[in-house]
């Protein structure tokens, strides 16, 4: 945010897109604080849960070279 009001004093952007910017940047911080919320959260249950997570097996590919193959 601090490099928003810089560039608005500095007059590279208008005011119009000052606060478009700074709207945007205030809604990106509550929406970045929400979902650090939910991961602490989440981090909480573990305790309850353990650290039980869903995964599907490696899968191991093989390039063959065709000309090289006989």
């Amino acid at each position: 945010i601090n490099h928003i009001i810089t560039c608005f004093d500095l007059q590279y952007v208008s005011e119009a897109r000052f606060h478009e910017l700074h709207d945007l940047a205030q809604e990106t911080h509550r929406t970045l604080n929400g979902y650090i919320g939910y991961v602490r959260k989440q981090q909480k249950g573990i305790k309850e849960f353990g650290k039980t997570i869903l995964r599907e097996e490696r899968i191991v590919y093989v390039v063959v070279d065709e000309e090289t193959r006989k």
